[in-house]
């Protein structure tokens, strides 16, 4: 089949075996020595690093990431005792000596998800994203990566062409490009209640996300939306609904309506009835239109395109859980609600069908979901980030900056669900607060001066000392570390593993 054709493998071996060396001795060799640089220039600025005593009084400005983990303590997380498998997070920099090895993280420590905050521009894919979803597919899980840019898909071919094959299917759901996708019939899904409202919750939002919405309002339209799809898909159309017709349905009031009226019983007419059943032609279009609206993102040609079944193309979540598969959705930036329906619909439908096996997949699955806020309102974040993991889900997450979290709530709710938290240079004030907050503070050495005015004209001078409380990393260390473009801060929940409750300052740079 198509979608098995194109795997990680054969296809890069080649590219791989001519950059192999190129990387290891060439490329590798300068970006340590740029690395060094970076360190020598921070030092001179003046750097207080894990082990250092307290500075003297009136030495001036420093950076204190006397906080950090030293190399010692992280040592069982050299990449190279972890293997390919291995999750890597970078090189370790020490603030003084420079990058000692580099790390990264057991498949138990990322399974208990991770969540990646930082600026446009400042690696979360390259450093990060994309080595996670190769290590995870090496591992022998499953993958599923929402592409924001359009580029997801060629940035992990790259990667593992200069790693190392992988050897797994890999397809894209992509309605920006019907030719070359896999076909996902996901109205063919829509079997039980549940599946029915994990779609509604995608198309029209959770009701809890409408704020703005009379609360009337938002549940006719969702149980307007609910008939439709269960009368359409379970009677009028079983099997061969597209997303095009359910605009179309709905627009034909006598067609919706007389279907309901003659199938009394089936799934969904009750729906259709209480919602419509005794609104006059006058207001039939204004009752409607909150559903209208909504379904008509999804009136196109491409995306009844990938929506059909088609062998040669057919994807099905079996694929996903019976063993270690890629799958890219295609969740462009520039396609607003229609990428965000589409998206959320996937993974809502995944996680279902997940929780409803609950642990019995042959694989786990990772879901790398870049720009999460765009779609907090359709995907409960909260719900799988408490109760995924057990189910054989966990989640990768992206986000600009944790404001983007407007609920104040939800948003200490979904980070503090992350075992793995990841801050990159250029963060913003309230996303180093929230990691100033988890950190937490710890015990430190201060040297002060004394005066007295007694035993002479100048009087006599002594030495202070004192303990202080502070923060383990203050502002200026966390959103701008002196060490280049791409250093960050990773902070691990891992206790039960081994892993350092102490931050880790890395270099993502490949």
């Amino acid at each position: 089949m198509a979608f098995l054709s194109e795997s990680l493998t054969w296809a890069h071996r080649l590219a791989w075996a001519a950059t192999k060396g190129a990387t290891k001795h060439g490329a590798t060799a300068g970006v340590l020595a740029q690395r060094r640089a970076n360190v020598r220039t921070a030092a001179a600025q003046g750097v207080l690093g894990p082990g250092d005593p307290a500075p003297p009084p009136g030495v001036g400005d420093f950076y204190d990431y006397r906080g950090l983990a030293s190399d010692g303590e992280v040592a069982h997380l050299d990449m190279g005792a972890l293997g390919p498998a291995g999750f890597r997070l970078g090189w370790l920099l020490d603030p003084k000596r420079g990058p000692q090895f580099e790390i990264g993280l057991p498949f138990d420590a990322l399974r208990r998800h991770a969540a990646v905050i930082g600026p446009a521009g400042s690696g979360k894919t390259a450093g990060l994203i994309v080595p996670w979803i190769v290590a995870a597919l090496r591992g022998g899980h499953s993958v599923v990566a929402l592409d924001v840019k359009g580029d997801l898909l060629d940035a992990i071919r790259g990667f593992a062409a200069r790693s190392g094959p992988i050897g797994v299917p890999v397809g894209k759901w992509d309605y920006t490009d019907p030719a070359h996708s896999v076909r996902w019939p996901w109205l063919a899904e829509l079997k039980s209640d549940d599946q029915i409202d994990a779609a509604v919750t995608a198309i029209l939002g959770r009701e809890s996300k409408q704020s703005s919405a009379d609360p009337f309002f938002y549940r006719r339209d969702w149980q307007l939306l609910r008939g439709l799809l269960r009368l359409t898909t379970g009677t009028l159309m079983p099997g061969k609904v597209k997303p095009s017709l359910l605009g179309r349905a709905l627009a034909d009031r006598d067609y919706l309506v007389g279907a309901a009226n003659a199938f009394p019983n089936a799934p969904g007419a009750a729906d259709i009835m209480a919602t419509l059943g005794r609104v006059d032609d006058a207001d039939y279009a204004k009752v409607a239109s909150g559903v209208a609206t909504a379904v008509a993102k999804l009136d196109s040609p491409a995306i009844d395109a990938v929506c059909e079944p088609d062998p040669n193309r057919a994807f099905t979540f079996d694929m996903l859980l019976s063993k270690p598969t890629l799958l890219v959705v295609a969740a462009p930036l520039s396609g607003g609600l229609t990428a965000r329906f589409l998206s959320t619909i996937f993974l809502n439908l995944l996680v279902r069908r997940m929780f409803a096996q609950f642990g019995k997949s042959a694989t786990h699955t990772f879901l790398a979901i870049d720009e999460a806020p765009r779609i907090v309102d359709r995907f409960d974040f909260e719900e799988v980030l408490s109760v995924a993991r057990s189910a054989g889900v966990s989640v990768v997450l992206a986000a600009q900056d944790v404001a983007q979290f407007k609920d104040e709530n939800e948003r200490s709710t979904i980070l503090t669900n992350c075992a793995t938290y990841v801050s990159l240079s250029g963060a913003s004030p309230l996303s180093v607060k929230f990691l100033t907050e988890r950190l937490g503070k710890h015990r430190v050495s201060a040297l002060d001066l004394s005066h007295s005015t007694g035993g002479g004209l100048l009087g006599t001078h002594g030495g202070g000392h004192r303990i202080d409380m502070q923060d383990v990393l203050a502002e200026r260390e966390i959103a701008h570390p002196p060490f280049g473009p791409h250093c960050a801060i990773a902070h691990i929940h891992g206790a039960e593993l081994g892993i350092t409750a102490k931050p880790l300052l890395v270099d993502m740079t490949i």
